[in-house]
């Protein structure tokens, strides 16, 4: 793609700035920015089928989040079904530039499908769960799902023409990472916010204002932001084991549905499960 110089924050900082993927910080680019990623969830829900054997394609839409909220929330979250309105991803449209267009795929994968929608779908349909164990979001199985939906998503040919929507995957990726190193610099190390946002923009490249909204949530919520890639490595590895234990009866699609029909869980006890349905 041309850029060979810098480190590899740096190189992410650039096309942060960079026009081509950038919308103004005006009404029109919150228009804009909201039909890219209706058109980004439209695609990924026609490639779910290659996710999932039963595959549940309950409504979502895109929306913007309350600006009541914006000053204080991240770039987008997921909102689940309710009161017979459709599960939504809600974006954070105060400032567009916010949201560069490589960056708006994966973040549609992780709270749109294959991601917490997909994942709220499912929840809904499955029968015989205690309201404690439809409560109770165990965080690593939660956003470690979630993430664990960014790479499926490059595996099912999410980015095959979409070399900087790619990049956009490998960050999230690199960004969540990044999350374990700042977590513990916090609540181990004792850095200071300050720290933490700067490793974030530096190293990872992030932008300064979301990141230190993101910082602020970390300082007041330990462990949380280190669920998502210890929840994802975890997922990972259980497909693995079970791929090997099955050789050509694995399919990908089977195992997804397991994780998710199974319920919240603890990865311990996930992965117990996964070892039995594999030597079945």
């Amino acid at each position: 793609l041309g850029m060979s110089q810098g480190s590899v924050g740096e190189r992410i900082a650039a096309l942060n700035v960079d026009p081509r993927f950038l919308q103004p910080n005006t009404d029109a680019g919150r228009v804009e920015v909201h039909r890219q990623a209706e058109a980004y969830l439209a695609a990924s829900r026609a490639r779910a089928s290659r996710a999932f054997t039963h595959l549940v394609d309950t409504p979502v839409e895109v929306r913007r989040m309350s600006t009541a909220t914006e000053d204080s929330s991240p770039v987008a979250f997921y909102n689940g079904p309710s009161g017979g309105a459709p599960g939504g991803v809600l974006l954070n449209l105060k400032t567009p530039s916010d949201l560069p267009s490589w960056r708006l795929p994966t973040l549609i994968h992780h709270e749109g499908v294959p991601g917490h929608h997909s994942q709220a779908a499912v929840l809904d349909e499955v029968g015989g769960l205690s309201a404690f164990r439809r409560a109770a979001r165990f965080s690593a199985w939660t956003e470690g799902w979630a993430l664990y939906a960014e790479a499926m998503s490059d595996e099912i040919g999410a980015y095959e023409a979409d070399p900087y929507g790619r990049i956009g995957y490998l960050q999230a990726q690199l960004w969540r990472a990044g999350r374990v190193v700042v977590d513990t610099g916090l609540h181990h190390e004792r850095w200071d916010r300050e720290q933490a946002v700067a490793y974030m923009v530096d190293t990872v490249g992030e932008l300064r204002g979301p990141t230190e909204r993101e910082v602020n949530r970390y300082c007041v919520y330990p462990g949380q932001a280190c669920c998502f890639m210890v929840g994802k490595q975890q997922i990972v590895a259980s497909r693995e084991a079970a791929r090997q234990a099955m050789g050509g009866r694995f399919r990908l699609g089977d195992y997804n549905d397991l994780v998710l029909r199974s319920g919240p869980l603890p990865m311990e006890v996930l992965d117990a499960l996964v070892q039995q349905w594999s030597a079945a």
